[in-house]
């Protein structure tokens, strides 16, 4: 009896042990990895296809209908793996299988990664893993794919004597991207010459920044191991450092050629130093923050210097000549917001000029252009407020003056008045004085409160009081007014504001 159930349980057992055996343990099905890409790498960008090529041995065909590979790389022995994204499979039948993947972006890079290759049945079940492959390769996923700037792309830096410098890999701008937030290790090279060819790399510079201490030429590149560019592509601009002192001049660089655009300026800059001043026409140029540093952004046009004061010892740089683009325009007539008077039915003929070498015309009513309006002569009929831009354009540069004039029906005031509204109808807004009081004329003028305080002291009148911000709190407030001439002539009396 016991003879009978040990015979049973052997049957059982067995049975139970063909029925989870590994389906190639039972067919003896092995697979064999033999190559890896031609160049015998994975060097992956966003998009790229790589191929692995395996033998399945004895017969391919003794897997399951609809079975699918996929390929895993691990540089750890499969401690750890990546998983790969399968895209093909040639051929379809056949012992010799070449599979085509792709690798995730998140793949660190390194020079020992190993592929296994499994099998799939179609009810997502491994039937089987390879043995990893045999042999090591470099895999890297090229998370940035384009030139990059070191220096803020400036080609020069300058030490001290003794001294260093820290160049760094720059962050992205507008027209420059960075692979500064990658995380990526980086190749610093350095030559004592400009020859492509002769660069040597720095031991143990791996970082974005490096600080140095010797002239020489600088440049780096993104560490991709194996898969490093051999070219120029992935790589910085050169910096040429430098060192101040001794018979080395210091020279003034700006990111801007002449002429430069009015409005914008251009940065000048010197390489580094200990303390600097900066002079404008042989005057030291005195701004709150103060012209200390190594740049300056030059918005006027002048002949500019520094003094950089290095090792114990001032050096001047040479001089640099910035031109600034702008053009001066003018008109024949009372420039806002003085006003310009015509009689009801008349017309004005406004006559504009400007120092532009070829200069274009635009002219506007109440802010809207006048279509067809393009000469420098222009004839205004309706009162209101009107504006000429006087513009040149410059390779890379436009330049625009804009004079604004106003024009009301009537004649001008040869009294002073003694009244004034100013509720925004157009009328009687502002105190209008005779033109020979005006700006121009030397004339002073003062404007007091009923309790004495001065509400406005000018040399520079300009028919524009009460300005906006003037708060009336009285109900038909009193002022009075002072004016005395350039000859010292003087006329008092009072204004009264009807609100």
């Amino acid at each position: 009896m016991k003879h009978k159930i040990t015979i049973a349980l052997f049957k059982i057992l067995f049975g139970f042990f063909v029925f989870i055996l590994p389906y190639n343990s039972l067919l003896g099905q092995t697979i064999a990895v033999l190559s890896i890409n031609n160049a015998g790498k994975v060097c992956a960008s966003n998009g790229s296809n790589h191929n692995v090529v395996f033998d399945v041995e004895p017969l391919a065909s003794s897997f399951p209908a609809g079975t699918t590979f996929s390929a895993e790389l691990s540089s750890d022995n499969f401690t750890n793996f990546v998983v790969t994204s399968f895209q093909a499979i040639n051929p379809p039948t056949g012992n010799r299988k070449t599979l085509t993947f792709q690798v995730p972006n998140t793949l660190v890079g390194s020079e020992n990664y190993k592929i296994r290759i499994k099998a799939i049945d179609p009810s997502g079940t491994i039937i089987y893993t390879s043995p990893q492959s045999g042999f090591n390769f470099p895999a890297y996923y090229k998370s940035f794919i384009s030139n990059f700037n070191i220096n803020g792309g400036n080609p020069n830096a300058n030490i001290c004597s003794g001294g260093n410098i820290t160049l760094a890999v720059d962050s992205s701008t507008p027209t420059t991207p960075s692979p500064l937030l990658l995380g990526l290790n980086y190749i610093w090279e350095f030559n004592t010459t400009s020859d492509p060819n002769t660069y040597s790399v720095i031991p143990n510079a791996t970082q974005s920044t490096i600080t140095v201490n010797s002239v020489g030429f600088y440049k780096a590149k993104i560490d991709y191991g194996s898969c490093t560019d051999g070219s120029q592509f992935n790589t910085s601009n050169v910096v040429q450092v430098t060192q101040t002192g001794g018979n080395n001049p210091v020279t003034i660089t700006s990111t801007t050629l002449n002429p430069v655009c009015s409005g914008s300026g251009t940065v000048l800059s010197v390489p580094a130093g200990s303390s600097y001043k900066w002079f404008k026409d042989n005057v030291e140029i005195v701004t709150v923050p103060p012209a200390t540093t190594n740049s300056y952004n030059a918005t006027q046009s002048g002949v500019y210097f520094v003094k950089v004061s290095c090792g114990g010892s001032t050096i001047e740089s040479d001089r640099y000549t910035v031109i600034i683009k702008s053009i001066d325009a003018k008109i024949n007539r009372f420039v806002a917001p003085q006003v310009n008077f015509v009689l009801l039915g008349e017309s004005l003929v406004v006559t504009a000029s400007s120092t532009a070498t070829t200069p274009t015309y635009e002219w506007f009513f109440e802010g809207n252009s006048v279509l067809g309006q393009t000469s420098n002569i222009f004839t205004a009929t309706l009162p209101g407020n009107y504006s000429v831009k006087v513009s040149e354009a410059a390779p890379g540069c436009l330049s625009i003056e804009e004079i604004k004039f106003i024009l009301k029906n009537g004649v001008p005031p040869v009294n002073i008045p003694n009244v004034i509204s100013p509720n925004n109808d157009g009328i009687n807004d502002t105190w209008i004085i005779p033109q020979k009081y005006l700006s121009g004329s030397k004339t002073e003028i003062q404007i007091l409160t009923a309790q004495g305080k001065v509400e406005l002291t000018t040399t520079d009148y300009k028919n524009d009081w009460p300005s906006s911000s003037v708060d009336f709190k009285n109900t038909n407030p009193i002022y009075y007014y002072i004016i005395t001439t350039a000859n010292q002539e003087t006329k008092m009396g009072s204004i009264t504001v009807i609100k």
